[in-house]
């Protein structure tokens, strides 16, 4: 349900809270909050700007994510410490 939410969606910024590829603690890579292909589709139209830790369950990862739409879509940021493309480590 979120991909569809995400693919109907016009606007310019995103706020996401969940967890995210990478950073989770449980079996699911992903996580448990939107999955995989919401995860791709956001960071494919969309970079990262601000995470925000905020208040967790025990064994979560969950934060808060501050996503903008990119100036050309479909065209991911790179990380500027180390030039590869992942969206977490853009962060202005």
């Amino acid at each position: 349900m979120a991909y569809q939410a995400l693919k109907a969606y016009t606007g310019t910024c995103v706020i996401y809270v969940g967890e995210w590829k990478g950073q989770t603690t449980r079996a699911c890579i992903h996580g448990e909050t939107a999955g995989e292909t919401f995860q791709e589709e956001l960071s494919n139209r969309f970079h990262l700007v601000k995470r925000v830790k905020i208040p967790r369950w025990p064994f979560s990862s969950d934060d808060l994510q501050v996503w903008l739409k990119n100036p050309i879509e479909g065209r991911k940021r790179k990380c500027y410490e180390t030039g590869q493309i992942d969206p977490l480590k853009v962060v202005k």
